[in-house]
C-alpha cells in the first residue's frame, strides 16, 4: 500500500495504486474474460458486463481485444467493442494500432469498420510506419483505397525517410496490383521521385530486391532511373550488385542514357568493376541481396552497360556536331545552349574536370575565338569518336566469341527480346548452367578483361 501521506483519500490512494501495478511493463498482465470472448467469438457483451475495466486492458501479449479482434478479422466482435467506446488508436508494444494491424493483413472489412469511426488514419508506429505503409507493403490496392480516401497521406515518412512507395518496392505485389497501388498513389499526389534519408528513390529501391513487377509499373508511370544514391551509386550499380536475369533485360528494353557509366561509388568502384568483384566472390561472401554472376548474368550485363555506354557517346557526339555548324556560324546562342547542357550533365554525372573543360570552351565562344573553341571541340570529338569505335569492335569481337560458344547463349539473345520470359536464376542457359558453373564461372572472370 501507498502510505505515509495523510493527505489522500482512500479513492486517490487506490488510483495510485493501480497506476503503480501498470508501471511493470507488462509483467503480469493476462488476458482478461473480453479477450477470450474474442478470441473464441463468443459473447463479448457479456464479458464485458463482467469486466467492463477490461476493454482496453493489454493482454500478456500487449494486445487488447480491439486488437485481437483486428488479428482474427472477426467484424462483428470488432464492431460491438467500437460499440462499447474500445480506444481505436491504442498501440500494441510494437506501436501498431487495430488499423495497422488490419492493414497489415489486408483484412478489408476490418478497415471499413474502423475508418467508418474517427480514428488517427496517419498514425505511426515505433518505426514511423503508417497503416498506409503497411497496406503497400502487404500489397493490398483495396485496402490503399479505402486509406487514402479516408485522408491518408501518400508522402509521410517513417523513421528512414520513406513514403509508402518505397515499401512497395518491397512487396510481393504483381504487375497489375503494383500498376493500381501506383495508380492510387499518384492520384492522391505521391511524389514518384522522392528519395529516402540515404538518396534513394522508390525505383532504386525496387532494383535492390531485383522487383521486376514493380520496376515495370514505376518506369510506366514515369519514375526516372537516372538518381545517384548517397553512396554515389547508380542504377547500374544496382543492376550489377542486386538485378536478376529478367531484370537486367528489361533494363536493356528501356535503352537507358544519360547515366555515368564511369562514376565511382563510394567505394570507389564503377558500375563494371562492381560486377567484376563479385564475380571473384564465393557465393557464402555475398552481402546483403547480392546474387551470384554466372555467364547469363555477366553477359547480360554488359549488354545494358554498353549499350548505356554508346548511347551516350553517340548523343555527345550528335551535340559536338551541332556545336560544329554553330561555331562555323559563330552563333554565340545556340554555341552557349549546347555547351550549358554539356556542362549541365557532367557536373550531375560528378565529373568537375570536363563540365570545366566546356566551360573553357563557352569562355572562349563568349570572347570571340571561335577557331580555338572549333580546334578544342576537334579534339573531344575524335576522343569520342575513338571510344565509339573501340567499344563496336569489343561487342562485334563479344558476339563472334558468343556464337562459337553456344547458339542458345542466354546473355545476348534473351536481352534482345523484349519479355525477358526466361528464369531468373542465370544458371539454366547453354553451357552456363548446370554442373557446369564452376568453370564457367572461372572462365567469366579470365573474359571479364575483353570488355574494359
Amino acid at each position: 500500500m501507498i502510505n505515509g501521506n495523510n493527505d489522500l483519500s482512500d479513492r486517490e490512494t487506490q488510483i495510485l495504486e493501480e497506476v503503480r501495478s501498470w508501471a511493470d511493463d507488462g509483467l503480469g498482465l493476462k488476458p482478461t474474460k473480453v479477450h477470450e470472448a474474442v478470441r473464441l467469438e463468443g459473447d463479448v457483451q457479456l464479458a464485458l458486463k463482467e469486466e467492463p475495466w477490461a476493454i482496453d486492458q493489454c493482454d500478456d501479449k500487449g494486445y487488447t481485444p480491439l486488437h485481437v479482434a483486428v488479428l482474427r478479422d472477426w467484424v462483428e466482435g470488432l464492431e460491438q467493442l467500437i460499440a462499447a467506446r474500445a480506444d481505436l488508436d491504442q498501440r500494441t508494444w510494437g506501436g501498431s494500432t487495430p488499423l495497422m494491424l488490419a492493414a497489415m493483413n489486408g483484412y478489408t472489412s476490418s478497415v471499413k469498420s474502423l475508418l467508418r469511426i474517427t480514428c488517427r488514419v496517419d498514425q505511426q508506429d515505433d518505426s514511423g510506419l503508417t497503416a498506409l505503409h503497411h497496406a503497400v507493403w502487404d500489397a493490398s490496392a483495396p485496402t490503399v483505397a479505402l486509406l487514402l480516401a479516408a485522408g491518408a497521406s501518400p508522402m509521410k515518412r517513417q523513421a528512414w525517410g520513406r513514403t509508402p512507395l518505397h515499401y512497395l518496392a518491397v512487396s510481393k505485389a504483381d504487375r497489375k496490383t503494383a500498376d493500381d497501388i501506383v495508380s492510387l498513389l499518384r492520384v492522391k499526389g505521391c511524389d514518384l521521385e522522392s528519395v529516402d534519408m540515404k538518396g534513394t528513390t522508390a525505383a532504386l529501391h525496387a532494383l535492390y530486391s531485383s522487383n521486376l513487377p514493380v520496376i515495370q509499373s514505376l518506369t510506366d508511370a514515369g519514375a526516372s532511373l537516372h538518381g545517384i544514391d548517397d553512396a554515389l551509386q547508380t542504377v547500374l550499380h544496382r543492376a550489377a550488385r542486386f538485378c536478376d536475369l529478367d531484370t537486367m533485360c528489361f533494363l536493356h528494353t528501356l535503352e537507358l542514357r544519360g547515366i555515368n557509366t564511369e562514376l565511382r561509388d563510394v567505394s570507389g568502384m564503377t558500375a563494371w568493376e562492381r560486377l567484376g568483384q563479385l564475380m571473384q566472390t564465393y557465393e557464402w561472401e555475398l552481402v546483403g541481396r547480392e546474387r551470384p554472376v554466372y555467364a547469363a548474368e555477366r553477359d547480360a550485363f554488359m549488354i545494358l552497360h554498353n549499350g548505356v555506354l554508346f548511347r551516350n557517346l553517340q548523343d555527345e557526339i550528335d551535340i559536338l556536331e551541332r556545336l560544329f555548324q554553330a561555331v562555323d556560324e559563330q552563333d554565340t546562342a545556340s554555341s552557349s545552349t549546347d555547351l550549358c547542357s554539356l556542362i549541365e550533365q557532367k557536373e550531375d554525372w560528378k565529373e568537375p574536370n570536363l563540365a570545366a573543360w566546356y566551360r573553357g570552351v563557352n569562355g572562349l565562344i563568349r570572347e570571340g575565338s571561335w577557331e580555338l573553341a572549333a580546334a578544342a571541340l576537334e579534339d573531344r570529338f575524335d576522343e569520342l569518336h575513338s571510344k565509339k569505335r573501340s567499344l563496336t569492335r569489343k561487342i562485334k569481337l563479344w558476339e563472334a566469341s558468343s556464337d562459337e560458344g553456344s547458339e542458345e547463349d542466354e546473355g545476348d539473345e534473351e536481352c534482345e527480346g523484349s519479355d525477358g520470359d526466361e528464369g531468373s536464376d542465370g544458371d539454366d542457359g547453354g553451357e552456363d548452367g548446370g554442373e557446369e558453373e564452376a568453370e564457367g564461372a572461372e572462365k567469366d572472370r579470365n573474359s571479364m578483361e575483353l570488355y574494359l
